[in-house]
């Protein structure tokens, strides 16, 4: 039985990219504002590069993902064209800019 040669599936391994580039980055930004105090030291150094790297490659990778699949969004905004803010657009407005503020307000405390 003959191997078939499958092509390099470049949206696939954008979207997997993009996804732990993404799942890096809360970890990596906990634990630099856990060492934020102390002074600079290699461990605190790693942290940072690490967190600026997997920011870096997730902006990156967006763009592509964006690039990637252009054809399905631009399908999605041409149907959604004329249409009021849905309920659950509206819903998670709300909620990803309370639960921003609620977690960036401890600045000022």
């Amino acid at each position: 039985m003959e191997r078939v040669e499958r092509k390099f599936n470049y949206r696939s391994f954008c979207s997997i990219g993009l996804f732990l580039s993404g799942l890096s980055l809360p970890l990596s930004g906990f634990i630099n504002h856990e060492l934020q105090l102390e002074e600079l030291t290699p461990i605190r150094e790693f942290w940072m590069t690490f967190h600026n790297s997997a920011g870096i490659l997730f902006f990156i990778l967006a763009i592509f993902h964006v690039i990637f699949n252009r054809k399905a969004l631009i399908n999605h905004l041409t149907k959604a064209k004329g249409t009021i803010l849905r309920r659950e657009a509206l819903m998670a407005i709300v909620f990803v800019t309370l639960l921003i503020i609620s977690i960036s307000s401890h600045a000022f405390l």
